[in-house]
């Protein structure tokens, strides 16, 4: 298994040790991780996993742990575990009465309110899943990438001084790119975003 971090400071092979990352979740100057780094958006990946590595796939598997931090809504996760044919993705499970409210991140992407959990849990899961060497983390509930509504992840366009969406999922777009592009062919619609 190689590993890969994208994380602040700790870039390439490896992974941190997770109590170098706890200041990320609990210490409230780096909880703005958009203010205090030039990213909002990290990742700690594998890839080349020997099946005997990782339980659950006879087949070599790659992984990636997509992780965006908000100060006023907590953390996103994308769990995206993915092999010759085949892939599964989950996302963090937060309050899905709020998979209608978006927020916006520095790269421009809009990502549910409803798939943020607290940077506590978010802490939890980030341990577990280092702990464990890239295995879902049992300590927080999923939601798989199937069962979310459409048009959860709004692209987003700039129209003067609009912004509007469409129905297409960049996150998705991988695994549901047929169901995507009927997406994007509806009308477009004003947002509100927070």
């Amino acid at each position: 298994m190689f590993k890969k971090a994208y994380f602040d400071r700790f870039m390439g092979p490896g992974w941190p040790n997770p109590t170098e990352l706890r200041p990320y979740f609990f210490d409230p100057s780096f909880r703005d991780w958009t203010a205090t780094t030039y990213n909002d958006c990290w990742g700690l990946n594998a890839t080349n996993i020997d099946p005997k590595e990782l339980a659950g796939w006879d087949e070599p598997t790659d992984l990636r742990l997509s992780i965006v931090g908000n100060p006023f809504h907590g953390v996103f996760f994308h769990y995206w575990r993915f092999g010759a044919g085949d892939g599964e993705a989950f996302y963090a499970r937060g309050d899905l009465r709020r998979l209608r409210e978006w927020v916006q991140t520095k790269d421009g992407d809009l990502l549910p309110v409803g798939l943020f959990i607290p940077f506590e849990a978010a802490w939890e899961a980030v341990k577990e899943y280092i702990e464990r060497d890239g295995a879902l983390p049992g300590c927080i509930e999923w939601i798989a990438e199937d069962d979310l509504p459409p048009n959860a992840f709004p692209r987003l366009e700039v129209r003067g001084r609009w912004m509007v969406h469409r129905g297409c999922d960049s996150h998705r777009a991988s695994t549901q790119a047929a169901r995507a592009e009927k997406i994007s062919r509806r009308l477009l619609t004003v947002t509100r975003v927070i």
